[in-house]
């Protein structure tokens, strides 16, 4: 074999080899580093594309567990709602959207499993139907009051786009529903909503 052949081939091996090793070492990476550095908590990302985004900038305060009745003059089914707002003090809070049957779901709670988090979610903006959901104030409701268990943690981080449960849901809205947002809070929190966005069909 000419020695310039050969040179070349062993040259190919070589960087055939460190190539294998780069992609390795760099799956092991993607699955043991913790991203929670980068993002403010350990969340994993996801994405999500609606053709039909609204997005409400609302300013609200809320410094006790109290209910809001989301109201509306039109008709559309909910396919998805999401909160952004920041959290002051220490304390608890939990934010349900509860349907005119009753039934709860967890949008955001600052209660978090330690290295574990929620999704963070990138939702697409397109052009939206003109329709509104208003937030009006309702009953008040006690503190929360409860221990963390040893496995949780208080995040005090501001929160984005959130929707744990209410990323994908089917929710049907009428002037004749009663959906709201429930917030519990404990004594020492208090809970500032900048936005409100959902999706309809």
């Amino acid at each position: 074999m000419h020695p310039n052949t050969k040179n070349r081939l062993h040259r190919l091996e070589i960087l055939v080899v460190v190539s294998l090793f780069l992609v390795v070492s760099g799956l092991y990476f993607i699955n043991r580093f913790d991203f929670s550095d980068v993002f403010g908590s350990s969340n994993m990302i996801t994405g999500f594309v609606s053709s039909d985004v609204v997005t409400e900038t609302v300013d609200l305060t809320i410094d006790q567990s109290q209910e809001y009745l989301l109201e509306t003059t039109d008709s559309f089914q909910l396919t998805s709602l999401r909160l952004t707002g920041a959290i002051e003090g220490s304390g608890i809070v939990r934010i349900f959207f509860e349907d005119s049957s009753g039934q709860r779901l967890l949008v955001y709670t600052n209660v978090q499993e330690k290295k574990s988090g929620n999704l963070i979610t990138g939702m697409a903006v397109a052009d939206p139907q003109s329709v509104s959901i208003g937030l009006i104030p309702s009953e008040i409701k006690k503190p929360v009051e409860e221990a963390l268990a040893g496995n949780q943690e208080i995040v005090s981080t501001p929160f984005y786009n959130e929707c744990l449960e209410t990323c994908f849901i089917s929710v049907p809205f009428s002037p004749e529903k009663t959906n709201k947002l429930v917030f519990q809070l404990s004594r020492d929190a208090k809970l500032k909503i900048s936005r409100l966005s959902y999706t309809i069909e």
